[in-house]
């Protein structure tokens, strides 16, 4: 009979595995080494050093970086942007602000695809979401065979208020999927982010088709190599909100656990403190317990001091 829940994080030099045995009420905790070059190695050799048959194992969650790793790293997959004909600049635009407003030398953090990896498409939905000019079809099937073509790994969709009718973003990836198969990556603009401003949710659905394969990918492996060990329990994976969702929700939505990783430091401290009777910290002077480096041209960590840099 299932018994043991299991929670597992995989940092840069230690993956960390703790499982609760339900039965006796006792915790196990283990540390086995980061296999970088094949992540899932690592994770199954700590669970076999504290569970003895892993179908024991009812319920099973992790955290992982994967995503932001691949992110901040720069490797992630080659992405096809498809927009608005005549919208096509807004993503390298971007916003106005800048970080460093006093810095005459500074420049936009580097995009995470060129221009001539942007295709405008034609099509056009009003402010209200209805149809004032149809997709083009054959611009998008066309779009797909350029992406096969030239290598591409996944494609980003963003089309002009598609968070009040996407109907051409869910066209397109029909389309795109008759030409690449239901495997490929096909990031669509109003599920990474269901957003009024073109920017967020274009940026979005570009991070999400750059990380989506390196995320789909590694949790394919880690449930196949639980499976040939009888774990039958699913694999729950946790997400940038704190909650979690199965390993299948997150390889369709891979955005969602982009902070996977940090997140759950978070609620694992928050919980602890309860448990200890510690008073919660004050998030006006802890930001709420997460610190979000912002990697730019410096390059260097800042210490803080009292809550301040």
């Amino acid at each position: 009979m299932p018994n043991y829940r299991v929670s597992m994080d995989i940092g840069g030099t230690f993956t960390d595995i703790v499982a609760y045995d339900q039965h006796a009420g006792t915790y196990t905790a283990t540390k086995s080494s980061t296999t970088p070059g094949n992540l899932s190695a690592g994770v199954i050799a700590g669970l076999e050093s504290i569970v003895d048959d892993l179908s024991d194992i009812e319920f099973l969650v992790h955290g992982t970086t994967q995503g932001l790793n691949a992110f901040l790293e720069r490797r992630g997959v080659p992405v096809l942007l498809l927009a608005t004909a005549g919208v096509e600049d807004t993503y390298h635009i971007a916003r106005g602000p800048r970080l460093e407003l006093y810095n005459a030398q500074y420049r936009k953090p580097s995009p995470l695809l060129e221009r001539k990896d942007v295709i405008g498409v034609g099509g056009r939905l009003d402010g209200q979401g209805l149809e004032i000019r149809p997709l083009d079809e054959v611009a998008v099937r066309q779009a797909g065979r350029r992406a096969v073509a030239e290598g591409y790994g996944a494609v980003a969709v963003a089309f002009l208020f598609s968070y009040k009718n996407p109907a051409h973003e869910l066209r397109a990836r029909e389309i795109l999927l008759e030409e690449l198969g239901e495997d490929f990556t096909v990031s669509l603009s109003h599920e990474a982010a269901k957003e009024w401003r073109e920017y967020e949710r274009t940026s979005s659905a570009v991070v999400e088709a750059y990380t989506g394969p390196v995320v789909r990918n590694y949790l394919l492996d880690l449930e196949k190599k639980l499976g040939d060990r009888g774990v039958e329990a699913p694999l729950h994976i946790m997400q940038s909100s704190g909650g979690v969702l199965t390993a299948e929700s997150a390889r369709k939505r891979p955005l969602q656990t982009l902070l996977s990783g940090p997140v759950g430091g978070r609620h694992g401290r928050r919980r602890t403190g309860r448990r200890f009777g510690k008073p919660q910290p004050d998030r006006r002077r802890h930001g709420r317990n997460v610190l979000r480096c912002l990697i730019g041209s410096r390059r260097q960590a800042r210490r803080l001091h009292g809550g301040t840099s």
